[in-house]
């Protein structure tokens, strides 16, 4: 759970920090001066603001080991040979279609099925496409050289996603960045369990969520 050597030391310094908070606290209660009145307010204040910071960094070593796992259970990336199959699950932003050539970055499966997922990034790393094939249906190109899950991915404007789909207009609305998948919610979009093995999640469904171009604006 410490992915981190520092994250165990600030953890210990912040509960000592509040043990003497409660200690001077005490002896304050029972009787203090101005000084210690003065210790237990910025002692207090550090210790919160130190708390805060702890908080963070633990949230981000969480999300750096659950991104870590994903990458090490779906590394590949792909080219599409032929398109996803009628019962697949295919999620497309507006005005957008998969063709044959399109790089897709393996990801989490939205169900248990023989299908590999992928999800079809542009250079900016955003989400145009979603959606699972058969593995006669690709052809494996390499390694993922980055994470598409992990921020410093692209965080950086100089970072371009080196492998993208092939045909993509200006300014198109995307999904916004990759996220991994909350028990059906696929990047911000409810995939609803099917009576078949995959569900097919039309065009028209993405209307209702906020919009993102290209660009990165909303």
């Amino acid at each position: 759970m410490l992915c981190r050597p520092s994250l165990k030391l600030n953890i210990c310094v912040a509960v000592i920090g509040w043990l003497a908070v409660i200690i001077v606290r005490f002896v304050l209660l029972r009787g203090g001066g101005i000084t210690l009145l003065l210790l237990f307010i910025g002692l207090a204040v550090f210790v919160t603001l130190h708390s805060v910071c702890v908080f963070y960094l633990l949230m981000s070593c969480l999300d750096e080991r659950s991104s870590n796992r994903t990458l090490k259970r779906y590394p590949g990336v792909y080219r599409v040979q032929e398109l996803p199959s009628s019962d697949s699950v295919v999620l497309l932003a507006p005005n957008v279609t998969i063709s044959v050539g399109d790089y897709g970055w393996q990801a989490e499966a939205v169900q248990q099925d023989e299908l590999v997922y992928l999800q079809g990034l542009n250079e900016n790393w955003y989400v145009v496409w979603y959606a699972g094939f058969k593995l006669n249906q690709l052809e494996y190109v390499c390694d993922k050289p980055e994470n598409q899950f992990d921020r410093r991915s692209w965080q950086s404007i100089q970072n371009r996603c080196p492998f993208i789909v092939i045909a993509q207009k200006p300014n198109i609305e995307t999904f916004g960045l990759p996220m991994q998948l909350i028990g059906r919610w696929v990047q911000g979009v409810y995939v609803p369990m099917a009576s078949k093995a995959s569900f097919h999640l039309p065009v028209a469904s993405v209307d209702s969520m906020p919009r993102t171009n290209s660009t990165g604006e909303q």
